[in-house]
């Protein structure tokens, strides 16, 4: 219970990607400090094995192994290691941490609350900051999110705890989820992601067919709203990314913009 507020801090830091904008503070660290704290309490209290013991921990578990063997034996074994210690080893660690530490339903609770006001302050951030590629994708440059795809995951992450405040919260929870909701899914078309916006529809969907007949008027009302507006707000060049779900390619059209619109459709059939 006394190590709890460290995985509070821990993925509201994670999430919120704030604090990585403070100059000097991101040299030392804190999210490596904070987990490597999280952890040793996890392995000193026995945690540990409750989290291994479950279904999720022994399939995380044998799929490392799996993957470790596949890599001594694949075609390129160092793009392998490469992918395991720079980003397999964390999520599973990530995993462990997160499990070991989380013990009641009113931790939960206060978790799904932590990460749905720090996607919000992520959203909030970006937009202010307006920071956008060559291709006009939105970004949070210098943190964890200079990647317009990693960032429009973490939203799309971060929008399905606010869904569950909205559904589930008190009054006021419900308030601030749908003051959060319009920006987060802002954001999330700006990157011009097509997989989050596809997953974002698709989550409109899922709170659709959950929510009581009330909530059901409020979306029926509210998504088109928000959707309008977004398209609105929406930069040319990433309307334009969208329009490549089903695109075809001019190939006798040199222009720049088409230039960008054939590497968007290309990425699509990928």
């Amino acid at each position: 219970k006394g190590a709890f507020p460290l995985l509070l801090f821990f993925l509201f830091y994670i999430f919120s990607g704030l604090m990585e904008l403070v100059p000097l503070l991101g040299r030392i660290r804190p999210q490596l400090i904070l987990a490597i704290l999280g952890l040793l309490v996890v392995f000193g209290t026995g945690q540990f094995m409750r989290v291994l013991r479950s279904p999720i921990g022994m399939s995380v578990t044998v799929f490392t192994v799996w993957f470790i063997a596949c890599g001594a034996f694949g075609a390129w074994p160092g793009g392998s290691f490469a992918v395991l210690v720079e980003y397999w080893y964390k999520s599973a660690l990530m995993c462990l941490l997160t499990a070991g530490l989380l013990t009641t339903l009113p931790q939960c609770n206060r978790l799904y609350h932590a990460i749905a006001y720090a996607v919000g302050i992520l959203s909030v951030t970006s937009l202010l900051l307006n920071v956008r590629t060559v291709e006009g994708r939105l970004v949070l440059e210098n943190t964890r999110y200079a990647n317009s795809n990693d960032l429009a995951w973490t939203l799309l992450v971060g929008l399905t705890f606010i869904g569950f405040r909205y559904l589930r919260g008190t009054r006021w929870q419900k308030v601030i989820a749908a003051l959060l909701g319009p920006p987060v899914v802002l954001a999330i078309s700006r990157t011009g992601s097509r997989a989050a916006m596809i997953g974002a529809g698709l989550l409109v969907l899922v709170l659709f067919m959950q929510a009581n007949r009330a909530t059901r008027v409020k979306l029926a009302v509210g998504v088109p709203i928000v959707f309008l507006a977004v398209l609105i707000l929406l930069p040319k060049e990433v309307l334009l990314r969208y329009s490549t779900y089903f695109g075809s390619v001019n190939e006798f059209d040199t222009s720049v913009s088409e230039r960008e619109r054939m590497g968007a459709i290309g990425s699509s059939e990928a």
